[in-house]
């Protein structure tokens, strides 16, 4: 398994904590590194392949790219979600054609679709919307499902992140995408 992916969690758009070299025709591009955190010169500084000296690409899907197992793990993305009974849709406006028919997919079979979202997008369907951001929204969520409570001096730690407004909307039922 690549480094740049976490078991369970499918980011099918990539994430920029992790860069790879942009020569994608060469075996080198596909092993992953950590992204660095801090940058003196952000204006020109791009990170260079050790292997080559070409530039190190962010792993983040560019429109350009086509979806691929190595790079954004497509084919266990589709043979995991047609299994599932929940789809958790976070931060996205469904402008990519994959990620809209997946949800297009649960919502036709009547599946629960939860979307986290500043600013939701799925009207239709057996859907529950998270309005918030979700660096608020997904531990709450977690802890629920795990039927964690929170400690005392968890709660201190946390006060901000409980002052957060997190809106809860269920979707009323209509037709499908």
């Amino acid at each position: 398994m690549p480094v740049a992916f976490t078991p369970h969690l499918y980011e099918i758009h990539g994430n920029v904590f992790y860069m790879h070299c942009e020569d994608e025709s060469q075996e080198h591009s596909r092993t992953f590194y950590k992204a660095p955190k801090d940058v003196k010169d952000k204006l020109n500084t791009v990170p260079k392949c050790t292997e080559c000296g070409k530039n190190m690409k962010p792993h983040s899907m560019f429109f350009t790219e086509a979806y691929s197992e190595h790079y954004y793990r497509k084919e266990t993305v589709d043979e995991y979600y047609k299994d599932a009974d929940c789809l958790i849709v976070v931060g996205t406006a469904l402008a990519t054609s994959y990620a809209k028919r997946m949800v297009v997919d649960f919502l036709n079979e009547e599946k629960l679709v939860i979307e986290v979202n500043m600013e939701p997008c799925v009207e239709v369907g057996r859907t529950l919307q998270l309005i918030g951001k979700s660096e608020v929204i997904l531990p709450k969520l977690f802890d629920v499902y795990h039927g964690i409570e929170q400690k005392e001096e968890s709660k201190e730690e946390s006060k901000e992140i409980t002052k957060a407004k997190v809106e809860v909307k269920p979707v009323k039922p209509k037709a499908v995408l």
